[in-house]
C-alpha cells in the first residue's frame, strides 16, 4: 500500500435513491420489530439516523487492486456520526467521501485510514457527516504517515448508571448485508478464516446500530450524534451487554460480547 495513493484517493460522488422498503429493511436489520410500528410500517415510516452509515458508504473501495491493500486483514476501528437534519424515509441523497488521514502504525500493527463523508439531500442541505477509521492490519510500514487522530474520550471511571442486554439473532449478519455491505467476511466462513476468525463476524455498523437503537429508546429523544471504537469481534447469535453512563451532553456507553469489550469509548447525544 502506497501512502500517497491512499491519501489522494479520488472518490466519485455517489447518488443514491432509496425507498420505504430499504428503510424498513435497515430498521429490521438493527433490531426494530413488530412492537416498533413507526420503524417497520411504511404507512407513517421513520428512518433511523444511523441509516446514514449505509447511504454515506463509499462501498468496498479498499478492495480495488489500485489501493494495494490486503482487504482480508482490514478491520473497522472507529465510527462517528453527526446528524444535522432528519433523514427522510425515502428520497435521493448525494454522498461525497474523502480521505482525511493515513497513519502508519508500523509493519507489525498496520496502517490506520481515516475518511469523512458528507451526505446531502436533493436540495443540497447537509443531512449527516460520518467519520470512519479502518485498520489495515497487513499494510504497515508505509513511505509516509499523518499524525494519529485524537483518541476518543474514555467512558466515566465510575459504576454505570444503567444497563441493557441485546440478543443478536443468528441471521443478523446475513440480514444486515442486504442493506449494502456485501463484504464476504460477514457471510463466508472461508474468508473469515483467512482473516483469522473462527466464523463470519457481525458488521461493526450493525452492532453500533443495535446499540444506538437501545440508547435512543431509553433517551426518548432523537439521536444527534454517535461515536464508538470497535475493540473486539461480535458474532451473530451472541448477547451484547451494554453499560451506560448519564452525562450532561448525552450518554456514554460500552458494549461487551463474549469476546470482550466490543464497543468502547462510546457516546451518544440527543436533541433537547
Amino acid at each position: 500500500m502506497d501512502y500517497n495513493t491512499i491519501k489522494t484517493w479520488s472518490f466519485p460522488p455517489i447518488h443514491r435513491r432509496y425507498g420505504r422498503d430499504e428503510t424498513v429493511l435497515y430498521n429490521l436489520s438493527i433490531g426494530f420489530g413488530a412492537g416498533d410500528l413507526p420503524y417497520v410500517y411504511e404507512g407513517d415510516l421513520a428512518a433511523f439516523p444511523t441509516m446514514a452509515f449505509v447511504l454515506a458508504s463509499p462501498g468496498m473501495w479498499f478492495a480495488d487492486p489500485r489501493a494495494g491493500m490486503d482487504a482480508t486483514k482490514l478491520l473497522h476501528a472507529e465510527q462517528q456520526l453527526e446528524v444535522f437534519s432528519p433523514l427522510a424515509p425515502e428520497g435521493e441523497v448525494l454522498a461525497q467521501t474523502r480521505v482525511t488521514g493515513v497513519t502508519d502504525k508500523g509493519p507489525r500493527i498496520g496502517a490506520l485510514i481515516s475518511t469523512m463523508t458528507e451526505l446531502h439531500d436533493q436540495s443540497g442541505k447537509l443531512i449527516a457527516r460520518t467519520h470512519e477509521s479502518l485498520l489495515c492490519r497487513g499494510d504497515g510500514g508505509l513511505d509516509g504517515s499523518d499524525p494519529a487522530p485524537a483518541r476518543l474520550p474514555s467512558v466515566p471511571d465510575r459504576p454505570s448508571d444503567d444497563a441493557a442486554q441485546i440478543d443478536l439473532p443468528e441471521n443478523a449478519a446475513v440480514l444486515y448485508r442486504l442493506t449494502g455491505d456485501r463484504n464476504p467476511l460477514h457471510v463466508d466462513p472461508a474468508v473469515a478464516g483467512q482473516a483469522g476468525f473462527d466464523r463470519p463476524i457481525l458488521h461493526g455498523l450493525c452492532t453500533l446500530g443495535q446499540v444506538a437503537r437501545v440508547l435512543t429508546q431509553r433517551a426518548g429523544r432523537p439521536l444527534t450524534g454517535l461515536r464508538a471504537r470497535f475493540s473486539a469481534p461480535v458474532y451473530p447469535g451472541e448477547t451484547l451487554d451494554v453499560q451506560m453512563w448519564d452525562e450532561a451532553a448525552g450518554t456514554a456507553f460500552i458494549a461487551r460480547s463474549a469476546g470482550g469489550k466490543a464497543l468502547d469509548r462510546g457516546f451518544a447525544s440527543f436533541s433537547p
